[in-house]
């Protein structure tokens, strides 16, 4: 039926949109302002008078400072007169209860709402669109549906990024929409337009089945239903919105709806009712089904189906009294019967569970309710107080055996369970080291309290054999442990912690090893014995035998690089040579000894040179092996100096002053160091120059 009233009252409202092309009025838009949270106030100029418009809200909305793709209302005739200005900007509300609330300050005819991008395209962080419905409380028309709109009834519309302006046709003061899913946000704006004339809209009579409207204030009228929809006069038989579009004498149209509810002719009611046992209803007081009948105020015929049930009231089960020991909570859980009906549970505590957990003394009662049938019991709890023990301990095993005790304060009277044996008494015998637990709970109260005791095996060290150790050496003293459960800590008498320690000095050292309460020493004797006494470093030439020792000391052994094992090899080419020398103590130290060059330095002088420039034996040098030549000084037969350079290669090239020094006999001094020497030693000669 719905669709079919949409239909009539689109059809009916572009016929009365052509009759406007003839009496056109344009539409005053509202001009926006006093934005303030969930509130603002616009103004529509109507034949020069203000009408004022009230938007509220309950959630928070704004504004924006024109409307939102304002050309997606290209395709509209009014476009022009509507002004691209500031307009709210509502996020409507998520879940259901959204209201947004619109009162004009008089009674509007016909006003417009513009809707602008009601949805989206696409939803946040989703690839499909998000749609966004809004119910309204007065029934509209479409007079412009722009892109997006995706379904429109009587009283709601939807859209998907979607345009339209609506006409509510008739005459009222307030409209509510309704919305339940939100968006980034729609622009919203009204127009108004004074009325061509005023059309009203009369309920004459209801009767069984039907009901009689008249229309006035037009010449003649075309309703969207009924069963004379071209009289002023006409009778519904189905309930609904209907509307009447009427026309002037000038051809000009205005149009009216009204909802219209049409009595049955026949009223069928069925009340389903459950009292206690005891109650009555309507004068029955007994399970059944009961059928009468009874005329309407309009004469219409009704009947009534009762179905009644009487139920008793819920039966409880409860403990008389529930004792528990401090510190814990004690369950508290009726049996309800029967135990298939809806119940509900009311405690003195004011949880609504069927049960609860308490944890102090006192009576607690429940009023069980099944419907309008209900009934309370209550229990007393009592609290008792667990047995005091001592602390939980760890103790060190006493082989072969040893008495553990629960540990129980006071003169109460207990019930033991040590649970590794099932045992039953206070004490308990042990044979081995482990983790016991008891159980002491007492007689009446239900309560009890463990106690653990663990029994710890004494660790076993051993730092073994006493070590000796060589001059600037260490030795790394570690213990064997034997152990079983737990860290140990680690103690050395010289405060080294760790399991183990390095030591070079003689001495005693202890170890002390504790796990919990268990410790255990060992000790162990370090001697440092001292390197053998030589030098570990020499330098010799190489004509000389090389000694390993500068004394003959029987308690030393040698090993040269070579293999050979006595104090002294001969040396032979220069090079490096290394020899290990052990003491009686097993001590070693290793010797370098270098071999450089011959003992003893010699020279290679000539007896004659002539410097003639013919390029063989032009000058006088000496060549030197075994040391390194500091200068050369050359003499006359009169002792007189002709030459003196200091370098470690002078040569003289026979003459004096810049002038060829005359043939004859002369005399030279060389002064050398020799090989890893600082000392100058000299060496004299003569040397004969013939040109």
């Amino acid at each position: 039926m719905y669709w079919k009233l949409t239909l009539v009252l689109f059809l009916t409202y572009f016929i009365q949109l052509r009759c406007f092309s003839q009496c056109k009025q344009d539409y005053s838009w509202a001009a926006w302002s006093n934005f303030k949270g969930r509130e603002a106030t616009g103004t529509i100029q109507v034949n020069g008078r203000p009408v004022n418009v009230t938007m509220s809200a309950n959630y928070e909305f704004g504004s924006t400072d024109k409307i939102f793709d304002f050309v997606n209302f290209g395709g509209y005739s009014g476009v022009a007169a509507i002004p691209n200005a500031t307009v709210p900007r509502t996020e409507w509300t998520a879940g259901a209860g959204g209201q947004t609330t619109m009162c004009f300050s008089e009674p509007v005819t016909n006003p417009l709402l513009l809707i602008s991008s009601l949805g989206s395209f696409f939803s946040p962080g989703s690839s499909s669109n998000s749609s966004v419905t809004l119910r309204f409380s007065e029934p509209f028309v479409i007079d412009y549906k722009g892109s997006g709109i995706k379904n429109v009834s009587s009283y709601s519309i939807t859209g998907e990024e979607g345009y339209a302006i609506l006409l509510f046709p008739g005459t009222f003061t307030c409209l509510t929409i309704f919305s339940d899913t939100p968006e980034y946000y729609t622009n919203i704006t009204w127009g108004l337009q004074p009325p061509i004339f005023p059309v009203k809209i009369t309920e004459d009579s209801k009767s069984c089945g039907s009901t009689v409207l008249t229309a006035s204030g037009g010449i003649s009228y075309r309703w969207s239903g009924g069963k004379t929809p071209t009289n002023a006069t006409n009778t519904f038989e189905e309930s609904g919105v209907y509307s009447v579009t009427a026309t002037d004498a000038n051809k000009c149209t205005s149009i009216a709806l009204k909802v219209v509810n049409v009595p049955p002719k026949v009223q069928d009611a069925t009340i389903n009712k459950t009292i206690c046992q005891g109650e009555t209803y309507e004068g029955y007081s007994s399970s059944g089904t009961y059928k009468d009948t009874f005329k309407t105020a309009l004469g219409c015929d009704s009947t009534r189906t009762l179905n009644l049930s009487v139920i008793g009231l819920p039966q409880v089960t409860f403990n008389a009294t529930n004792e528990f020991c401090e510190g814990n909570i004690v369950e508290l859980s009726p049996t309800i019967t029967p135990n298939n009906l809806p119940v509900s549970y009311k405690w003195t505590t004011g949880e609504t569970t069927s049960k609860i957990n308490v944890a102090k003394t006192g009576t607690y009662a429940i009023t069980v309710s099944n419907g309008a049938c209900s009934k309370s019991f209550s229990t007393t709890v009592v609290v008792g107080k667990p047995p005091e023990l001592k602390p939980n301990e760890t103790l060190c095993f006493s082989s072969p055996s040893m008495v553990l005790d629960a540990g129980a304060l006071g003169n109460n009277t207990y019930s033991y369970f040590w649970a590794s044996s099932n045992t039953t008494n206070p004490q308990l015998t042990i044979f081995q080291p482990g983790t016991y637990t008891v159980k002491v709970s007492t007689l009446g109260g239900g309560c009890d309290a463990n106690r653990t005791i663990t029994v710890l095996a004494t660790p076993e060290i051993d730092l073994g054999l006493d070590k000796t150790v060589c001059e600037g050496e260490t030795v790394t003293l570690r213990p064997n442990v034997n152990a079983s459960g737990g860290n140990i800590n680690y103690t050395w008498s010289n405060g080294n912690t760790g399991i183990e320690a390095k030591v070079s000095q003689s001495g005693q050292y202890i170890l002390t090893a504790t796990q919990g309460p268990c410790a255990v020493r060992d000790t162990v004797l370090v001697q440092n014995h001292p390197s053998p006494n030589v030098a570990s470093e020499a330098t010799t030439c190489n004509e000389k035998p090389l000694f390993a020792s500068e004394n003959d000391d029987s308690d030393l052994t040698y090993l040269w690089d070579s293999g050979e094992t006595t104090r002294s090899i001969q040396a032979q080419p220069d090079g490096i040579y290394r020899v290990k020398v052990t003491n009686q103590f097993g001590c070693i130290l290793t010797r370098t000894i270098t071999v450089s060059g011959p003992c003893n330095p010699r020279f290679y002088v000539p007896d004659i040179f002539t410097p003639n420039g013919d390029g063989v034996n032009d000058t006088f040098k000496a060549i030197m092996v075994g040391g390194e030549i500091v200068s050369l000084t050359v003499y006359n037969r009169w002792g007189h100096p002709v030459y003196f350079e200091q370098s470690n290669d002078p040569q003289w090239n026979g003459t004096f002053k810049d002038a060829a020094a005359p043939n004859g006999s002369y005399v030279y001094l060389l002064q050398y160091k020799i090989q890893n020497s600082e000392s100058i030693t000299e060496f004299r000669g003569a040397i004969l120059l013939e040109r």
